[in-house]
């Protein structure tokens, strides 16, 4: 059979166009084999730093090899907490185990909400990138098994706008998670994340967080985000970048009773970078625990450029045999002139059986700054308790009074109202009996 005449114009068509396609395709290659090497390097390190014995203290408290092989069933989940933040906020989501649920209405225009697996290889790797330790082992664990997240990003609108993200842990067992905030020059935006649960979990997180220039962000946490059970445990690690002019306000808030309430334990790694001048930036945490509850917050701060003021104001209430612990160090970079800079760690040990160990440090390379931190550890006063039942006030409303103005100074900080009524009262359930 006679062959067909050649269409050499197709051929030199196909000619032209494959070599790009083909680079594109060896691009799309080269960075999934990129990501592959370091989820694989990720995991090779965690490895080696649990085999050497290079553990950190908080790992003391913590039994993530139980989990691995977890046989618990799922239970039923009963939302407890969502509606309270649900309709004072302009985007309300649930994320289930990780994995975020579609949206019931659509965002605004300038807020973008995806989850993270739908990122190309390159911009995950890069993100991978900025997280990586040498030291510490959660990290590279997250780093080498994450799948499951969500990315946020906000750009300048109107009006300043509140994204409530309610998590859902249904399933028991290991959970790796990791969220990404980028928050764009000029936006104003408050996020409330909650966490609701009764499954036995270990929860390893990690959050990066990128505010530019003139953004101005508030960020209210409450509880575990390892859901209530009382032997779930979490490990949260956040990585903040502030810009120039930015300004940040994130609370914390664990409570052992309410609607809001949780039970196991807590680390909390902080990791804040003040990389341009004229930032403002404060953390707030409340800590009222009993029973056998934990929180470990771990902090470090860098200033690293001028004109820069930070707080951190952390309060606990420690009762049963619960435990607390304040580990924060803040860097003064040497060219990081009129740095102002505040530790305050203040505890109550209700009961005995309560521990708090705090740590404030200063690392100060700069001459011309302001640099403060201090720590108490004490008991309720009963020179106060005494006036106060002297005056006809009942004891348990005396405790009430005195240990809710103890954390006052955190609550009064709240510029939302609506919010600040919601977290009186949940405080107030704390002192209920």
């Amino acid at each position: 059979m006679a062959l067909q005449p050649t269409n050499k114009t197709l051929i030199e068509k196909l000619k032209s166009i494959s070599p790009k396609g083909t680079q594109k395709d060896k691009g799309m290659m080269k960075a999934e084999r990129e990501l592959k090497k370091k989820q694989t390097s990720s995991i090779k390190k965690y490895r080696e730093l649990v085999s050497n014995g290079n553990k950190n203290n908080y790992w003391n408290n913590l039994c993530y090899e139980a989990f691995s092989d977890h046989k618990s069933s799922e239970r039923p989940f009963k939302d407890k907490c969502g509606h309270l933040f649900s309709k004072i906020s302009d985007v309300s989501i649930n994320i289930v185990d990780g994995v975020m649920e579609p949206l019931k209405t659509s965002p605004p225009p300038n807020i973008c909400i995806s989850n993270i697996n739908q990122l190309k290889e390159g911009v995950f790797l890069n993100y991978l990138n900025k997280t990586e330790s040498s030291h510490d082992a959660f990290i590279n664990l997250n780093n080498g098994m994450c799948k499951n997240g969500s990315v946020f990003s906000v750009e300048k609108s109107e009006i300043p706008q509140i994204i409530h993200i309610n998590h859902i842990i249904k399933k028991p067992g290991i959970q790796q998670a990791r969220q990404v905030f980028n928050i764009e020059p000029n936006a104003q935006v408050t996020f409330i994340e909650t966490f609701q649960g009764k499954t036995e979990r270990f929860e390893n997180t990690i959050s990066q967080w990128v505010i530019k220039e003139n953004a101005c962000v508030d960020k209210y946490s409450f509880g575990s985000r390892a859901g209530s059970h009382k032997k779930s445990q979490s490990v949260f690690t956040e990585f903040i970048e502030q810009h120039s002019n930015s300004a940040c306000d994130f609370y914390s808030f664990f409570y052992s009773k309410g609607s809001l309430g949780f039970g196991g334990n807590v680390r909390n790694n902080i990791k804040l970078e003040l990389s341009g001048k004229n930032i403002l930036s404060n953390l707030w945490s409340v800590s009222l625990l009993n029973n056998a509850a934990g929180v470990d917050n771990n902090i470090y701060l860098k200033h690293l450029m001028p004109h820069c003021s930070s707080s951190q104001v952390f309060k606990g209430l420690f009762d049963g045999e619960s435990k607390g612990k304040f580990d924060s160090c803040v860097y003064v970079a040497p060219n990081a002139q009129k740095s102002d800079t505040v530790q305050k760690n203040n505890n109550i040990l209700i009961d005995d059986g309560s521990i708090i160990n705090s740590n404030p440090q200063l690392e100060i390379f700069a001459d011309d700054v302001k640099c403060a931190h201090g720590s108490t550890i004490g008991q309720i006063d009963n020179k106060a308790m005494f006036y106060m039942k002297s005056r006809g006030i009942s004891e348990s409303v005396a405790k009430k009074l005195l240990l809710s103005a103890f954390v006052g100074e955190v609550v009064e900080a709240i510029k939302n109202d609506q919010i600040k009524k919601i977290i009186t009262k949940e405080i107030d359930a704390q002192f209920k009996t």
